[in-house]
């Protein structure tokens, strides 16, 4: 069926599909594999894939041998430059309207540097976006972590501070057990029912409380 899809395509009407994190798949039904990825591409289709090039994922060297032939599909993703790391910080705090002193601007870009990488700057200015002018940053203090998983980890310890620890940890675990994700009414009749949640609220959460913890994490 994915290839009569796929043959649809026509000069009026490309397709161009987008997978990012590849390596990231499930290994059930051999999805990291790729034996589902088309050997040949109809005319008027174009894949683009990223994935991890470190070797405990494995994905990469099995599209290598998928595409020995064809080298000049691999583009190589650098890490940003000191110029792009200035450049992407200052329309980063501009699109989020914060404004950071020359002080506050030149800790967070020093930490950039070293962990030169979109979502960790993204992680970065949740930290800053709570500042003030008279905040008083330094790199002793700042960031909380150097990578991005430490940074992902200070995420969660500090959402397990602000709200109930059962409620963040459970709605978590049951979206990550759950195979194609949960609606938020599946989560919250989910919740409902479990007894360390509503034992810790003293009632069943209401939408208003999950809305404020997803908000947290967005």
């Amino acid at each position: 069926h994915f290839s009569r899809l796929l043959h649809k395509a026509s000069s009026t009407r490309p397709i161009c599909i987008f997978l990012d994190a590849v390596d990231l798949l499930s290994p059930e039904d051999g999805a990291l594999g790729m034996s589902w990825l088309p050997s040949a591409l109809p005319p008027h289709v174009r894949f683009v894939l990223s994935t991890s090039s470190e070797a405990q994922y494995g994905c990469y060297p099995v599209l290598c041998g998928l595409l020995c032939r064809h080298k000049d599909c691999f583009l190589e993703v650098p890490r940003l430059s000191t110029m792009e790391c200035e450049e992407f910080l200052s329309h980063h705090t501009s699109s989020l309207h914060i404004q950071l002193t020359p002080r506050q601007y030149q800790v967070v870009l020093q930490y950039l540097l070293l962990c030169p990488l979109p979502l960790y700057l993204q992680l970065l200015m949740r930290e800053a976006g709570d500042w003030t002018s008279d905040s008083d940053v330094s790199t002793e203090s700042f960031p909380p972590a150097s990578s991005i998983e430490g940074m992902i980890k200070h995420l969660f310890e500090q959402t397990e501070r602000d709200y109930p620890v059962a409620m963040v940890l459970h709605s978590l675990g049951y979206i990550t057990a759950s195979q194609y994700g949960l609606s938020e009414a599946e989560l919250m009749d989910v919740l409902s029912c479990d007894e360390q949640v509503t034992s810790e609220l003293q009632a069943p959460p209401t939408p208003l409380q999950w809305s404020r913890l997803y908000h947290s994490l967005m």
